[in-house]
């Protein structure tokens, strides 16, 4: 089973926005389908995801944007952040406060 924290999630939304700006305020596919993820998760008040229970295009399309040094969450671990040191909003982060 693999799982991902929303702040994952949120993370690989800013960097496939970073990569794909909206464009005339229109978002690109990449970043509306993992938007639309997100939502869920927050209408649902999930804190993690399991992967294996999505389209297989979006799950590929999650592991994209996830960095490739970040290793899926892991229930019982201490690993609840994608961020990386000196990433924009490391600062900010609770995960890793």
């Amino acid at each position: 089973m693999t799982v991902i924290t929303i702040v994952q999630l949120e993370s690989a939304i800013n960097r496939a926005r970073d990569q794909h700006p909206p464009i005339d305020c229109v978002l690109h596919w990449s970043v509306k389908m993992l938007a639309e993820v997100y939502s869920q998760m927050i209408y649902q008040k999930a804190s993690t995801l399991e992967l294996d229970n999505l389209p297989n295009s979006i799950r590929d399309e999650v592991f994209l944007w996830i960095p490739g040094d970040v290793e899926p969450f892991v229930a019982g671990t201490s690993q609840a952040c994608s961020y990386r040191t000196g990433d924009p909003g490391f600062d900010s982060c609770e995960a890793c406060q």
